[in-house]
């Protein structure tokens, strides 16, 4: 092998060391903070945990509502369960720590139930 094969062979090492590096220590930074942050997005206990609550409350809500009192039971269970889903596809646990911190979701919160609301309200 010549100068300038080894040099080549060294310089792709060294690239492909670096891309290596970088990669790992990308994986171990991204991965925790797409957990922590879209936590309810992927199925699971938590993602069941959140629906389930989710559902109650908004089941909850439209009964106290006087239009939507006499609603069928089914009606309800279809609409908040598409909002459930639908709020767990983007809630971030930001959303939920500034929520139990200051007693009301943020504005960024209320455009995503907002955006929920619409959609399933279109779906019932």
């Amino acid at each position: 092998m010549n100068f300038q094969t080894r040099r080549v062979i060294r310089a792709a090492l060294g690239v492909a060391s670096l891309v290596i590096a970088i990669a790992v220590v990308g994986a171990v930074y991204v991965r925790p903070v797409t957990r922590s942050e879209l936590s309810w997005k992927s199925s699971g206990p938590a993602r069941t945990r959140f629906v389930e609550k989710a559902m109650e409350d908004c089941i909850e809500k439209q009964r106290s509502l006087p239009d939507d009192r006499r609603l069928p039971e089914v009606v309800l269970k279809d609409f908040c369960g598409c909002y459930a889903n639908s709020w767990a596809d983007v809630a971030t646990n930001k959303d939920m720590k500034y929520w139990h911190k200051h007693g009301n979701p943020s504005p960024e919160a209320i455009s995503k139930i907002e955006a929920s609301y619409e959609k399933c309200s279109k779906q019932s």
